[in-house]
């Protein structure tokens, strides 16, 4: 069966991995400009294809167009390339795309907080706690990085992790959604539900997928189900759909653990389709499909 709490934690790299900055650009002229356009949005597409090396080298040739001073463009394409380096396997590639970004902008605490989780996977976990203390220093009332810092870190210090995870229980008061979240992490699964029923009959779809997560851990796949569907109404009415991925892929792990594998293989099927960069979701859709 799929661990979806392990496909979390990697779509919380992704996530995060947007707007970065790293060497140059400004006083382009409209040819560059638009070359710079066309390569970054063919690294795009190669990274969506999961053709992480190429995307990779797309993104430099993007960036060799740019000539001076660092521009918007600039940061949204070491961004991207970051991403690409570190779905490739080359985490030291990234981590030093994110000290480039460090170097240009000291106060870039999502940079801290990405290059913390290359050195943390690199071993480093000195160096990822450094980086994560200076992230959180400036992003001090993000309940969700303190969040996300906890999941990093929960299989390699876990006394280390809940640190973190307390200090965000003194800045999540009237966020029903992530002080519940956090207490169902602390295993205090009662007051988790209650608090994210809350923030559920709100229409916030964080909310559903964190109590489908909860239900699905505790066995319970209708309940879980059923918070996925309501989950994915709620995102469809959300521009951004930031949630969607996520409950996409409970509503597989949830059909698969009920016996239903007819509609997982033809749900994984349409997954791997719109988010053809999930490896572990391309290796589940072979075993569903020769099942």
């Amino acid at each position: 069966m799929p661990r979806f709490k392990s496909i979390g934690k990697i779509f919380a790299v992704f996530a995060f991995c947007f707007v970065l900055t790293g060497l140059c650009a400004c006083n382009l002229t409209e040819s560059s400009r638009q070359k710079e356009l066309d390569y970054r949005d063919q690294g795009i597409a190669l990274m969506q294809a999961a053709k992480y090396e190429e995307a990779a080298r797309m993104f430099q040739l993007a960036l060799d167009q740019s000539v001076g001073f660092v521009n918007d463009l600039d940061v949204d394409i070491c961004y991207y390339k970051a991403a690409a380096l570190y779905a490739s396997g080359d985490t030291d590639g990234a981590a030093e795309m994110y000290t480039s970004i460090i170097d240009y902008d000291k106060d870039a605490w999502e940079a801290y907080y990405l290059r913390g989780t290359m050195y943390l996977k690199n071993g480093d976990k000195e160096s990822a706690v450094s980086d994560y203390d200076t992230a959180v220093s400036m992003d001090s009332k993000d309940a969700d990085l303190y969040i996300k810092i906890y999941e990093n870190l929960e299989e390699t210090d876990l006394n280390k992790a809940e640190e973190y995870l307390n200090k965000a229980t003194d800045i999540s008061s009237g966020d029903n959604c992530s002080m519940g979240y956090i207490y169902y992490l602390l295993g205090n699964t009662d007051s988790a539900v209650t608090l994210l029923e809350d923030a559920a009959g709100g229409g916030d779809a964080r909310a559903y997928y964190y109590l489908a997560e909860i239900y699905v851990s505790s066995g319970d796949y209708d309940n879980a189900m059923a918070m996925v569907n309501k989950g994915i109404n709620a995102e469809s009415a959300d521009a951004s759909g930031t949630y969607l991925r996520y409950l996409k892929w409970i509503e597989i792990v949830c059909c698969e653990y009920l016996g239903d594998f007819d509609t997982a293989k033809s749900l994984i099927t349409e997954y791997v389709e719109l988010y053809p960069d999930d490896a572990p979701a391309a290796r589940e859709n072979t075993f569903l499909q020769t099942r």
